[in-house]
């Protein structure tokens, strides 16, 4: 299983990739922007994309945009990480393609237990 975690805080990244690999034994990888992000999700086509919502070169929902809407990643699940939590910016998120939203704005072990259970719930169906 394979996580791309695209975040340009990379205290959150490396918490992220460090509690994955040790606790559940997941692949994770990272990208600091969208720009690179993108690319990364076309070669590795992860399991699960956390996508950060502010961020440089290209933001989360221009990445968002544009793995929606290319053939090569259009079909991979992306949940956006954000500190903001606005029900208009993240309902819209939705609306473009993004799967589910999980606030940055917790302990680092509920922000993990989180995204397992996204990965989990999208992975199994469940």
């Amino acid at each position: 299983m394979k996580i791309l975690i695209i975040d340009d805080a990379n205290d959150v990244r490396r918490i992220i990739k460090f509690l994955f690999e040790k606790k559940y034994g997941i692949d994770v990888f990272e990208a600091d922007n969208g720009k690179d992000g993108f690319e990364l999700a076309c070669i590795l086509q992860p399991d699960l994309i956390l996508l950060d919502f502010i961020m440089p070169i290209m933001n989360g929902p221009e990445t968002l945009k544009q793995l929606v809407s290319d053939p090569r990643t259009s079909e991979l699940p992306v949940v956006m990480l954000t500190s903001k939590e606005s029900k208009e910016e993240t309902q819209q998120l939705i609306e473009m393609g993004a799967r589910d939203w999980i606030s940055k704005m917790v302990p680092a072990t509920e922000l993990t237990r989180q995204i397992y259970r996204k990965l989990t719930e999208i992975t199994t169906g469940y």
